[in-house]
């Protein structure tokens, strides 16, 4: 397998602070049309499914690097339809990102609230949830910075977790690279996505992390793989 190659002084340009652009928009939507049809939505719904959770029951959740919030809207869909009241923090470090989420999310959710944060240093807006997630962003960290965020999220969490990323491998990069070839071409996405799939953590790196991070002290994690290219990590907290 390939070395993940990641180097923090020439980050993606969606962790690139600037204006929301159409340009921006544009990836915004490319990465929730990503989400919806290789593997993220699925990814959300086993991991809700799994916790059955009691309809009319409360629920806080916090989604940390949250992008267009398009997975925090997915999850709230999953919550009306099975009756259950969620109440969900959405983070994310830059501005113009909340802007693109703000405008996708419109009027729809009141339940999901956005806020601007240092996912990683920045106070919380509530130091416990039930759920803690993160979906397709630890690749954006250093293998440092992601046990960080992997021991803040453990930290949070009272009754579930769940990371989900890109699992660096051949199938991965040759998904990426035809995908942004011949579906998504826009010049942000293409370099973006590319850069993902090699900055993307191989299973055993990603277990590594999950080990360093403690989350084995809190219960049985369960890792799984999903096509293509994609992997997560669940973990329900005995009460």
């Amino acid at each position: 397998m390939a070395e993940r190659i990641f180097d923090p002084e020439e980050p993606e340009l969606m962790d690139r602070e600037g204006d929301f652009t159409p340009e921006w928009d544009k990836d915004l939507a490319n990465l929730r049309g990503l989400n919806r049809h290789f593997g993220a939505h699925r990814i959300i719904r086993q991991f809700f499914e799994s916790l059955h959770i009691s309809p009319g029951e409360p629920i806080t959740v916090l989604d940390l690097c949250t992008g267009s919030a398009d997975l925090p809207a997915h999850l709230v869909d999953l919550a009306r339809a099975a009756g259950i009241d969620l109440k969900i923090d959405a983070i994310d470090l830059h501005s113009a990102t909340l802007q693109g989420a703000r405008s996708h999310l419109g009027e729809k959710y009141p339940e999901i609230s956005l806020h601007q944060a240092d996912v990683l240093t920045d106070l919380l807006p509530s130091p416990k949830y039930d759920l803690v997630l993160c979906s397709l962003a630890l690749h954006h960290f250093t293998e440092e910075d992601a046990v960080k965020l992997l021991t803040r999220m453990r930290q949070h969490a009272t009754r579930g977790l769940l990371l989900a990323d890109l699992e660096r491998s051949l199938l991965c990069t040759t998904a990426v690279w035809l995908v942004t070839a011949l579906i998504y071409r826009d010049p942000m996405t293409v370099i973006d996505g590319r850069q993902s799939a090699a900055a993307a953590f191989s299973k055993a790196e990603l277990l590594e992390m999950i080990e360093k991070a403690g989350w084995r002290n809190e219960g049985p994690i369960r890792h799984r793989q999903f096509p293509i290219g994609r992997q997560a990590v669940f973990l329900e907290i005995p009460s």
